[in-house]
């Protein structure tokens, strides 16, 4: 998908909005706890979440690059 500029545009697929909404839940959790555990899977979850979006990204570049 390409959006009119000619850059490929990144729409979040299921697994990564999953992600997102995990590192959000993940941060609610935290702000209502503000315990170590909780600190710790916020910042698991933030990993995650970035480590997916970047491999979409990656993905959507390399899809785009092949059908120029």
């Amino acid at each position: 998908k390409t959006r009119a500029g000619g850059n490929p545009s990144l729409t979040a697929g299921g697994h990564q909005r999953d992600a997102i909404k995990q590192k959000k839940e993940s941060y609610r959790v935290f702000l209502a706890c503000e315990t170590p555990e909780a600190a710790d899977g916020y910042w698991q979850s933030k990993r995650n979440a970035a480590q997916v979006v970047w491999e979409t990204k990656t993905q959507v570049w390399e899809e785009f690059s092949e059908t120029m």
